[in-house]
This record gives C-alpha cells, structure tokens and sequence, in this order.
C-alpha cells in the first residue's frame, strides 16, 4: 500500500514542477517584453509636424498698396477745345512723377508740359491741360464734332499702376455756326460751306480726291478731283405740300404720304430719288397750309451700298458717322420763319 501511494505521489510532484517551470518562463518573458521600448515611426511624425506647420495661418504682411484715382474729369463732362482744364487725381505709395494720357476714336495722346523734353510731370494731385483745338493723328483737323475720350495716369516707374477717368467728351471750341435769312435759321457745322441756288440753301462739304464717279454705270465718266462726302440743300416752297407734290411729275402725293418720318419735333415724309446708293433722300415737311420745307441730302455710296474704308479713312474727310451727326445737328436746330 505504501509503494503504490509513493508511485502515484512521484508523478504528481512531477507535473507541479513542471508547471511552476512553464509558468516562471511565462512571467519572465513577459516582463522583458514590457521592458522593450516601442518603435516610434520617426517619418510619419515628421509629416504630421510639418502638416500642423502648413496649416497654420501665415504671418500678416504690411505691404502698402499703390493706387491711383482720376477725380477729375468727371463722368459725362464736357470739356470745350482749346480750353484750359484741371486734371485732378490722388495716389497712394507712387513715385513722384506720373504720366498722363488722352485716349479718343482710337488715339492716344500723350499730355505733357509745354516745354522741355520730360513727358511726365510732378505727382502733384493736379495738371492744367490746354485741351488742344485739332489733334495731329486726326490730320490737324480743327475739333467741330462732339469726341468722348478719357485719361489714364500711370506711375512714371511702375507702369502696371495706373488710374482711369470716366468717359468725358470734348466738344467744338466755338460751337456751331449759325446761319440765317429771312426764311429760315438753322445751326451747321463749320466744316461745312454755305451757299445758295435757286432759292436753296446749299451746305457742302468735299476734299481733294482723284477718284472714278462710283454713280458711272456707263463707266465712261472723267475722274473726278474732288470727294464729296456732305451735301445737303434746304428750300422753303410757299405751297401746300399736297399741292406742291401734285403739280410736280415725280414723286406723286400719293407715293410720299405713305413713307412717313419724324425726327423731333418734324413730322413729314423722306423718299429716296435714286437707285444703288445714288441719288438722294428728299424729306418733305409741311409747315402750314401754304408753306413747305423740302430737304434733299445727297447718297454716298461709298458709306453706304459700296462701303470703301480706304476712302472712309481719307485726310480730312468727314466720316459716316459725321455725316449723320451733322445732318441731325441741322435738322434739329432748324427753324422756318
């Protein structure tokens, strides 16, 4: 009995030892490993400091802007040619000279002092301009149109800062010229010539021009010298307008009064006499029962049917635009006595 409980006691002691064995080599093992310090990615936190950098908000700057502010001319202003006019600006942080520059149709024109060969001038926050009668890129020209323009300052060192005006417009030194007898009175410009002829008043306008007549459909005709680029007669009838178109061959009542035109305060009929852009628009106005105004403007075909911008860009010649402009100038200030 007590060699069989020895033998069952060995074993026992056995798997005990063995078990305290394991169990130390556990705990051991386990304690070393709390003992490693940890592996610590030094790239990704590198990123993320440089990441917390980027996002941070950058320091202010004090950097002062420059600016330049035209205060006169104003919007819609009009200055007379020929006049002496104060250009007015202020700046900030621009050196102490500017330069100043009209632009007009296309031009640009320096404005600079009278004397000495600097086109700028002082930064001072004003310039008196002696607003030219005639501008050299428009031939010489004397200024008898309305011309809307503005001015542009530019720092004289730093072109890239710059100051605009609104649009102002120039106007004719004189005005208009007035012309009067003891029918009618009207204002025209002084481009034009006035004349009179079988009781018409007669303004023209032409310049020196060796061309072939574009109204030629023979194509036989002489060259001619001059370029007629205005032409307009006026004539007071003491007849009824119905009566006056009656007792004519052409254009019958009946084919004027359906072709009604009105501009202002004239009310009346405008037919064209002609074909191709030649011939003329003849406007017809009754004034009273027993008087009649008649207006006959000349066509250009050159501005019209058969436009040619070579002929539109001749020196001196008065424009499309000009034509109409002064037509609408007469014809507005028109007055029958």
């Amino acid at each position: 009995m007590k060699n069989s409980q020895k033998g069952f006691i060995v074993p026992v002691l056995l798997v005990v030892i063995s078990l305290l064995v394991v169990g130390g080599g556990v705990y051991v093992y386990y304690s070393k490993r709390s003992e490693v310090p940890a592996v610590v990615d030094t790239e990704k936190q590198q990123s993320n400091q440089i990441q917390q950098q980027t996002t941070q908000t950058p320091p202010a700057t004090n950097k002062a802007t420059s600016s330049i502010t035209v205060v006169s001319p104003s919007a819609g202003e009009r200055v007379s040619a020929g006049s002496s006019f104060l250009i007015k600006w202020d700046s900030t942080n621009v050196s102490n000279r500017v330069l100043l520059t009209l632009h007009l149709s296309g031009i640009q024109q320096v404005i600079a002092p009278d004397s000495g060969a600097d086109i700028t001038v002082p930064n001072s926050g004003s310039f008196t301009w002696k607003v030219p009668k005639s501008f050299d890129e428009l031939n010489s020209t004397p200024v008898d149109l309305d011309y809307v323009a503005y001015i542009t300052i530019n720092d004289a060192q730093n072109k890239n800062i710059i100051g605009q005006s609104k649009n102002f417009t120039i106007v004719p030194a004189n005005g208009l010229k007035t012309y009067s007898d003891t029918s009618i009175l009207f204002e025209y410009s002084s481009l034009l010539s006035v004349g009179q002829s079988d009781g018409a008043v007669i303004l023209n306008h032409s310049i020196a021009y060796k061309h072939s007549y574009a109204c030629d459909f023979k194509g036989d005709a002489p060259l001619l010298d001059r370029f007629t680029d205005f032409g307009v007669s006026i004539k007071i009838v003491n007849q009824n307008l119905k009566t006056y178109l009656q007792s004519s061959s052409y254009p019958s009542w009946d084919y004027v009064s359906k072709n009604i035109f009105k501009f202002g305060s004239w009310d009346g009929y405008r037919v064209t006499q002609g074909l191709e852009g030649c011939g003329s628009d003849v406007y017809y106005f009754p004034v009273s029962k027993n008087k009649s105004l008649i207006i006959s403007r000349s066509l250009i075909p050159e501005f019209t049917t058969a436009p040619d911008t070579n002929v539109q860009r001749l020196p001196g010649i008065i424009t499309p635009y000009q034509n109409e402009k002064i037509f609408a100038e007469i014809l507005s200030s028109l007055k029958v006595k």
